[in-house]
């Protein structure tokens, strides 16, 4: 059924989009003073799980930062071993939300931690790795180990999981991929392809200078999604800014390309979804600049989609 020549369905989407672009005009406005004094209402928020496991003597040096800790209820935990601990968090949408969302949250992993993070990824069938910190930065300090060979057809070896470069080419300027053979050690699995997505002009604790490569890193993700893989792995160095920046960003972006009223109207609202992400990784979205890019980049993708309508 038609209204105006046009599909119902697409006219409520367009509808969803313009609520929304009005809500993220008012929001933007004003040197954006309303979303910093939203990011402190959500700081003060109080989470309140515990952290036993990541805390435990046998984990603790596991950690790339004592205090960026994952949650006792929904810490991944790798099997097959004699040990289970990663620092990594499985990121779920409540019950009943559409469209739904499903991430590891993770740390970038440390020396000791290569072959932890290569089981988790085997373990849980993840065919995406999105990688949002460079190895070193600020100064010099060490941000992330190298957990992945960078040129075409080299192979190393990490805590026994053999991973191999199969291609590599450059999404933009500001990002690679590399397409990774993981091969894990003999009887414990099969070999995984992965696609590894490295943005790597991002700054710690800042904001890039646009939205646009991180909202074609979201698309070119998407593109590769299966209904049967694992969730996709997403990190920076703690796990928790530029990780949390972008787990909103893409679920937000979702909501705006699902075709729903209520889904693009609710993409102007962050405060809602960053508290989720929060009530299971805490931290999510670390500073109020992540926070405002958050809002630039869903304003950007509406502008881009009534456009395309």
């Amino acid at each position: 059924m038609a209204q105006n020549g046009r599909p119902v369905q697409h006219s409520r989407s367009r509808s969803g989009l313009l609520v929304a672009k009005e809500v993220l005009d008012d929001k933007l406005s004003d040197s954006g003073k309303a979303i910093y004094t939203e990011f402190e209402r959500l700081r003060r928020m109080s989470v309140g799980g515990t952290v036993v496991d990541a805390r435990s003597d046998r984990n603790a040096r596991l950690n790339r930062y004592s205090n960026v800790l994952p949650y006792d209820t929904n810490r991944v935990r790798l099997t097959n071993t004699a040990k289970d601990y990663i620092n990594a968090s499985l990121l779920e949408s409540p019950p009943g939300e559409q469209p739904k969302w499903r991430y590891i949250a993770t740390q970038g992993p440390k020396e000791s931690t290569t072959g932890d993070f290569w089981q988790m990824v085997q373990e849980r069938r993840c065919g995406v790795i999105i990688m949002l910190t460079r190895v070193t930065e600020s100064g010099g300090f060490t941000k992330c180990a190298r957990y992945f060979p960078e040129g075409l057809n080299q192979r190393e070896l990490y805590g026994g999981w053999h991973v191999q470069c199969t291609s590599v080419r450059e999404v933009d300027s500001d990002v690679t991929r590399r397409d990774l053979l993981v091969t894990p050690p003999a009887g414990t699995g099969a070999p995984l392809q992965v696609a590894h997505f490295h943005y790597h002009a991002w700054p710690d604790h800042g904001v890039p200078s646009t939205t646009q490569p991180l909202r074609d890193l979201v698309g070119a993700v998407k593109g590769l999604e299966q209904p049967q893989a694992g969730p996709a792995v997403v990190h920076c160095s703690a796990g928790i800014g530029r990780t949390g920046t972008y787990c909103a960003v893409d679920v937000a972006l979702q909501r705006l390309r699902c075709g729903d009223y209520g889904a693009a109207v609710s993409a102007a609202e962050l405060k809602p979804l960053v508290a989720e992400l929060r009530r299971q990784r805490a931290g999510m979205v670390q500073t109020p600049e992540q926070y405002a890019f958050c809002y630039q980049a869903i304003r950007d993708e509406v502008d881009l989609e009534l456009r395309g309508q």
